[in-house]
């Protein structure tokens, strides 16, 4: 939470929202924010007066405005703040030092603590456009700038705020390669069954089955072969990896044989497209389709 504070209070430094005003902060209650539980409440009055609540026990003190710093005088104590933040229920405070102190402040008519919170939160995320993934272990992961039109690779990941040493993450969609917190990878995994049996996973660079996929979590290595994924595609595997995928065509003979056509190319006949006839790999020779196409077969290769 610390973090979110500083990177707001970073934020008001760059959009210049510097106290001018100070009817906009006078008559309200300002409760302090900090992890220590305690109870302070200060209230900035007219007249440059000061009251300021610590678990109920009221000092009573001035503040002033002088050459742009904030001195607060509350009893013997004085402190000086350099800089002064104020946007719509948040007040900002920084004091005078060399490891400068940060006071954050909400106004309690409006917010509450939890209320506080989740303004920051929300505010840090919009302004990061930040995308939140769920890993398979329910982590909540940020991926800074993630929303944006472009590809996530190249983008920062944040877990509880902090760079990961993971190299890899896994959702129910994706697996995420990283390096020094950065996305270097991103595949989307894909669920087929080939051959109208085995159930596998592919990680894909787009949406749909490509040449340069992997296979991911298949039991066992697939052997280097054709493999049918559904009805009209079709994938050839070497080394667990897609070197080629094919549309697939249902044709006859003029003789009346079933015949499976896989195009490299969907809806063109070219050198390399496989020829399957009955279930199995065609004999070499010279074919004529029903459609009046004749292929010359080899090896199951068309040439």
């Amino acid at each position: 939470m610390l973090a979110i504070l500083k990177y707001y209070f970073q934020k008001l430094k760059e959009s210049n929202t510097e106290i001018k005003d100070i009817t906009k902060i006078i008559n309200k209650t300002w409760f302090q924010f900090d992890n220590t539980g305690t109870q302070k409440k200060w209230f900035f009055k007219s007249a440059n007066r000061l009251s300021i609540s610590v678990n109920g026990i009221i000092s009573d003190g001035t503040y002033e405005f002088v050459n742009g710093y904030l001195i607060i005088r509350i009893g013997s104590e004085k402190l000086l703040f350099n800089k002064s933040y104020f946007e719509k229920d948040v007040l900002v405070l920084e004091k005078d030092s060399t490891n400068a102190e940060t006071f954050v402040f909400f106004n309690e008519k409006n917010l509450n603590r939890e209320d506080f919170i989740a303004l920051i939160a929300n505010y840090r995320k919009k302004t990061l456009n930040i995308k939140e993934l769920k890993l398979l272990d329910n982590t909540i992961v940020e991926v800074i700038d993630g929303n944006s039109k472009f590809n996530i690779e190249g983008k920062k990941v944040l877990i509880n705020n902090e760079q990961t040493e993971l190299k890899e993450l896994e959702t129910e969609q994706e697996l995420i390669v990283l390096n020094d917190s950065i996305i270097t990878n991103r595949f989307f995994k894909g669920e087929y069954v080939f051959n109208k049996k085995n159930k596998v996973t592919i990680l894909q660079k787009y949406n749909n089955i490509s040449s340069g996929d992997f296979v991911y979590n298949y039991n066992d290595k697939l052997e280097d072969d054709f493999y049918k994924v559904g009805a009209i595609k079709g994938v050839r595997i070497e080394n667990n990896k897609v070197v080629r995928v094919y549309s697939i065509s249902k044709l006859k003979t003029i003789f009346g044989k079933q015949v499976e056509y896989w195009h490299k190319f969907k809806n063109s006949y070219s050198s390399g497209d496989i020829f399957f006839l009955l279930g199995g790999i065609a004999s070499n020779g010279y074919y004529m389709l029903d459609n009046f196409k004749i292929v010359k077969v080899k090896n199951g290769k068309v040439y």
